[in-house]
């Protein structure tokens, strides 16, 4: 029977490092198998088009992208998609339809997606805008949380993620329950860690970049 993939879900606000992060770990699983698919969002775009950038259109372009995204993963290749698409119902969906999924959320502070506006969405009053006109659903129950403020280069974070999935990357990508109790806790020097036990690992931590 073939392995089926899968669907690695890179999310979070414009600005917030999800495209270089994930594309840094698409790279990474490209040294383990071949077959593997990036999606970030202008190739999702030039996939299915944009019929707007309201919420309604941002949330069915999300639903015919993960719809492909899973039939890409039941024929054994591995997505990594990187995308806002930060709608409960959409995360719900894909929890219940895609049977190999991992959820990344790339959180940051408002302070650092405004220095940054590389795209100037913060600074110029664009309109429909996700964070600033246009609500979001905060990501609660995400299998990994990255907190990308600056205090670690992005493929410092993506190093250590093969060992956050050490239960799939420790048989290239072999099957078994995954589940997450985490929580998170105020650090000595103010940095938040965020400590998960899953099945077949031990605990581990996105650790703190200092001495400390």
């Amino acid at each position: 029977m073939m392995e089926k993939g899968t669907v690695y879900f890179f999310t979070g606000l414009a600005g917030a490092g999800k495209t270089t992060i994930g594309g840094l770990f698409y790279q990474k699983l490209r040294e383990r198998k071949s077959n593997v698919f990036l999606a970030d969002g202008d190739q999702t775009r030039s996939i299915f088009g944009r019929s707007g950038y309201s919420t309604e259109a941002r949330k069915d372009a999300a639903r015919r992208g993960f719809r492909l995204w899973r039939e890409l993963a039941e024929q054994g290749i591995d997505v990594v998609v990187c995308s806002i698409a930060m709608y409960d119902e959409i995360r719900a969906w894909n929890r219940e339809n895609i049977e190999n999924y991992r959820e990344i959320y790339i959180k940051v502070t408002r302070e650092t997606l405004y220095r940054r506006d590389q795209k100037g969405l913060y600074t110029t009053g664009r309109k429909e805008v996700v964070g600033v006109d246009l609500p979001y659903d905060e990501p609660r129950n995400s299998d990994v949380v990255v907190e990308n403020n600056g205090e670690e280069r992005p493929q410092e974070i993506v190093d250590r993620l093969p060992s956050i999935f050490s239960s799939r990357f420790s048989s290239i990508f072999s099957t078994g329950a995954w589940w997450t109790l985490a929580a998170e806790r105020e650090h000595g020097c103010g940095w938040r860690r965020r400590w998960a036990r899953r099945a077949f690992w031990d605990t581990t931590a996105i650790m703190c970049p200092g001495s400390c």
